[in-house]
């Protein structure tokens, strides 16, 4: 449970005109120029519905995240602020808000925030995730990496989830554990090509080239056709000591290179690894 002692008062404002002002200021409409053109439309819509809708909290706080996606933080402030006015016992307000601070550099803030959600509503994986993020900024890994755990027991998990808690387990010098989440998220995700990379990456980084190209072997196919699997395939070989069948990895490497000119740094890599191998065997 998330203390609420040591929260400091959260700056909303609570005069009618200051709530009038944020309302009508988050109908100005969005400059182009500030919103990704695929979200352009989205926020117009948003912004028409709440002219039509002024009751509407939802819409204000969608068009806040999105304003929060796109980077007008001060927008998405506006926003949010306006919505919790609006409805200040709004958990899915507080979530957003604790987002945004989180973001803005300030975990106290966000902590704040979180805070102040109702306690029947600290239950959500939004809420364990966000936890979990804002006590990694406070350097509490292990309570990091439990309230990490929580979430993705709520909801179904993304790859950065399962890659950003494998590097929580390797701040706390436990890679064993770190391989583990990885082959959960590869069992839960249909073995996604970034996490079985990472994975591999772990197992050489330890040593254990044979290991890394167990983890290859479950490369989905498309990823197989592609030159990056055969010149990392060829790497971890080299190292492993299977000299003959690295050549042949790099080789293939080069075949699956579709367009020469435009891979030229893939192409001068492969061509590179490839040549000083032969140049070592025929030395022998």
């Amino acid at each position: 449970m998330v203390s609420t002692s040591r929260s400091a008062p959260l700056p909303y404002p609570m005069i009618t005109r200051a709530l009038v002002l944020l309302v009508w200021a988050s109908l100005v409409p969005v400059s182009p120029a500030q919103c990704h053109p695929g979200h352009e439309a989205e926020v117009d819509h948003l912004t028409r519905e709440f002219a039509d809708h002024p009751g509407r909290t939802d819409l204000l706080r969608l068009r806040g995240e999105i304003h929060h996606r796109n980077g007008a933080h001060g927008k998405a402030l506006t926003d949010l602020l306006a919505a919790l006015a609006l409805d200040p016992g709004s958990p899915e307000t507080r979530l957003c808000l604790a987002a945004l601070r989180l973001d803005l550099g300030d975990p106290a803030a966000a902590m704040a925030e979180l805070d102040s959600v109702d306690e029947r509503h600290r239950t959500s994986a939004a809420y364990f995730d966000l936890l979990s993020r804002i006590t990694e900024t406070q350097g509490h890994t292990g309570k990091a990496l439990g309230h990490l755990d929580r979430a993705l027991a709520l909801r179904s998990s993304r790859p950065r989830d399962w890659l950003r808690r494998t590097e929580l387990c390797l701040a706390m010098e436990n890679p064993d554990e770190a391989l583990q989440g990885l082959r959960r998220g590869c069992k839960e995700l249909a073995t996604p090509w970034i996490l079985i990379e990472r994975a591999a990456s772990l197992e050489a980084d330890r040593d254990r080239p044979e290991a890394a190209l167990l983890w290859l072997e479950q490369a989905p196919q498309a990823v197989r056709e592609s030159h990056i699997y055969w010149s990392h395939r060829g790497d971890l070989l080299r190292v492993a000591g299977r000299n003959l069948e690295a050549l042949a990895a790099w080789t293939t490497a080069l075949e699956h290179i579709d367009d020469l000119p435009a891979n030229r740094r893939a192409t001068t890599d492969a061509l590179s690894a490839a040549t000083d191998l032969r140049e070592k065997l025929h030395a022998r």
